[in-house]
């Protein structure tokens, strides 16, 4: 597994400013998370991918990942 490029506290407590590879979230959507995926994952210059940070202020931290056939059937 490779370590993170950047440092984990500075991520959740958002003292790293978004850029080309880190992109942050103040809620899960699915479909937001889905097309920064995409984004990271169809790069030009090739820096690697990227992270995405989710912070959640009310509910669980973690929310079960449905795919989108499963989103759109609801």
């Amino acid at each position: 597994m490779a370590d993170l490029p950047s440092n984990i506290e500075d991520l959740l407590w958002q003292r790293t400013v978004e850029g080309d590879r880190i992109e942050y979230k103040a809620g899960w959507n699915p479909a937001a998370v889905m097309r920064s995926w995409c984004a990271f994952a169809n790069d030009f210059e090739n820096p690697g991918g990227g992270e995405i940070i989710e912070k959640s202020f009310r509910g669980p931290i973690h929310e079960e990942f449905r795919a989108p056939s499963a989103i759109q059937s609801e």
